[in-house]
């Protein structure tokens, strides 16, 4: 009798474990929708990179090359200097004008890369020290740098850099009229994290 009670209890325990988990098949499994709220799946927003339609400019005579605006120029490249030149032997000269406004002097500003070449200094920190800069020659009054993999130093606050690789020196700098444009300018940033030297 015992036994009898016992197998019924067992059947009965199988039987209501089936019967829950036949409901909770078709309400967890079948229709989750009428239990849960459906949380919508965030749709990613494309951001348009603002530099994505930006020109590349190489200088195969002084080795180095940048991105720069394809739109909103005022002029061309202007490769201005050549060297070697019957007047500057030893200069090379590349700039271009953005349509933009420097946001301290509301001036349109002018980009360009000076390369003075076969210069004897050992490093930039000497050159600059010993007068090779017209910004200053207190290396205080710079923010040190990485420029293409080399040492640079740019002047605190405006947009004047100097490296010195090979020999060279490179001057990147930005104007708004005959003033240095504030460095913060995004057009001197992009052209500064995308300058690098080829040769």
């Amino acid at each position: 009798m015992k036994n009898q009670k016992g197998f019924a209890n067992i059947i009965l325990v199988v039987v209501i474990v089936i019967l829950v988990g036949a409901v909770g098949y078709f309400v967890f499994v079948k229709n989750p929708v009428a239990i849960q709220t459906k949380i919508p799946t965030p749709t990613p927003t494309k951001t348009a990179d603002s530099t994505a339609s930006w020109m590349t400019y190489t200088n195969p005579r002084a080795g180095y090359q940048f991105e720069y605006p394809s739109t909103n120029l005022t002029l061309e490249l202007n490769e201005t200097i050549k060297y070697p030149d019957s007047q500057t032997k030893n200069q090379d000269l590349v700039q271009f004008a953005a349509n933009t406004k420097d946001a301290s002097e509301q001036q349109p500003v002018t980009f360009g890369v000076r390369t003075y070449v076969g210069v004897k200094n050992n490093s930039i920190e000497n050159w600059i020290q010993n007068g090779g800069s017209a910004t200053s020659s207190d290396l205080a009054n710079y923010t040190k740098r990485s420029i293409g993999g080399q040492t640079a130093y740019t002047g605190r606050g405006i947009s004047v850099t100097y490296i010195l690789y090979n020999y060279n020196v490179y001057i990147i700098d930005a104007h708004a009229g005959i003033e240095p444009a504030h460095d913060t300018d995004p057009v001197y940033g992009h052209i500064l994290s995308t300058f690098k030297f080829t040769k």
